[in-house]
């Protein structure tokens, strides 16, 4: 919000001031992460910055240092970092796990997600969205999961059918639209959208300029004219 960029990856996390055109860079655990590879990064309404690794989850408030939180998943591969309409901060994982955390990085009740250790049903958690307050829409290999926004309670899953009105692949990214309508960018399957008064999901069309029909969607964006990328 300040203008400041962060920027994460296998090499640790970096932070570059616009302003003075200066790098700052933070490589492990002397640095408060817990592990050197950054996969994702949130910030959140009130400024904090949260870190997910391969290996864990940080937090940096806006005027702190980096702290390592310590929240069960400190041998979990952290793939999705999300905020809900309420201010809370969802975490997904490589191994399917769940968590809700409040704005100062306290686990809320929710959900786990798959059970630890296991093998069977289990797909990382790769994005999610929030049609409305009671809702919460989570995108996977497996499909797209409706779950209660309060607790995390699995309400339904679609799978990644590719018929009726089902994912046609798995869900990679998802985007709540200003009308309320629900895009989902799937790999291979191209873009998706869910009408608030219609069930399921419907295809946006099966080419996208030059490509063909195995479309992947890795990533969606509304600008503030509405427009859909």
């Amino acid at each position: 919000k300040d203008g400041t960029l962060w920027l994460g990856g296998s090499g640790g996390l970096d932070r570059f001031d616009v302003k003075n055109e200066r790098f700052t860079h933070h490589r492990g655990r002397e640095d408060g992460l817990p592990d050197p590879r950054v996969q994702t990064l949130l910030v959140d309404r009130q400024g904090t910055l949260w870190i997910g690794t391969w290996r864990g989850l940080a937090r940096k408030a806006a005027d702190g240092p980096i702290e390592t939180l310590d929240v069960g998943l400190s041998d979990q591969l952290v793939t999705l970092l999300a905020e809900t309409l309420d201010g809370r901060v969802i975490v997904g994982t490589a191994q399917g796990q769940l968590r809700a955390l409040s704005p100062d990085g306290q686990a809320l009740p929710f959900s786990p997600g798959a059970r630890p250790g296991a093998t069977s049903g289990v797909w990382p958690v790769m994005a999610m969205a929030q049609p409305d307050a009671d809702e919460l829409w989570f995108g996977d290999a497996s499909g797209l999961s409706r779950r209660r926004a309060t607790d995390g309670t699995l309400i339904e899953r679609l799978p990644a059918s590719g018929g009726g009105t089902a994912p046609r692949s798995d869900v990679r990214a998802l985007l709540r639209g200003h009308s309320g309508t629900v895009w989902a960018g799937s790999y291979g399957g191209g873009l998706m959208r869910h009408v608030p008064s219609l069930p399921g999901l419907s295809m946006v069309r099966d080419t996208i300029g030059p490509a063909p029909a195995g479309l992947d969607v890795r990533s969606i964006l509304q600008l503030d004219n509405g427009e859909i990328w």
